[in-house]
């Protein structure tokens, strides 16, 4: 989850309506998820989220850059504040992060320190 205060890279009533759609791409008929998966590439090279500049690769429940150090979970895509996670092994599986666009920087999020 992003900070509080992270401004949202939405820029249309259509980001927000893609957006909501995100999390099911995988169950999209197939031209509505080409339509997806359009407007997901979309907005991955609007934040710029690759910061070594490659491009990106659908994975289950998100997207690998292809230099396979970032990714992008379908979920950061919905919340729409430019969040990415660094894959330190390049596996999808281990992520660190997130990190999240702050005065044109990614900088981590720290973990909540809310009790149970």
């Amino acid at each position: 989850m992003a900070p509080p205060g992270t401004k949202s890279i939405f820029l249309s009533p259509r980001d927000i309506s893609m957006a909501s759609r995100q999390t099911q791409i995988e169950h999209l008929p197939p031209k509505e998820r080409d339509e997806q998966e359009q407007w997901a590439q979309e907005l991955i090279r609007r934040i710029g989220a690759c910061p070594e500049g490659y491009d990106w690769t659908r994975m289950p429940g998100g997207y690998q850059c292809k230099g396979r150090g970032h990714a992008i979970t379908d979920d950061m895509l919905e919340e729409g504040k430019g969040g990415i996670w660094a894959l330190p092994t390049k596996k999808w599986e281990e992520k660190d992060g997130p990190y999240y666009l702050r005065n044109g920087e990614f900088r981590k999020v720290k973990p909540s320190s809310q009790g149970p």
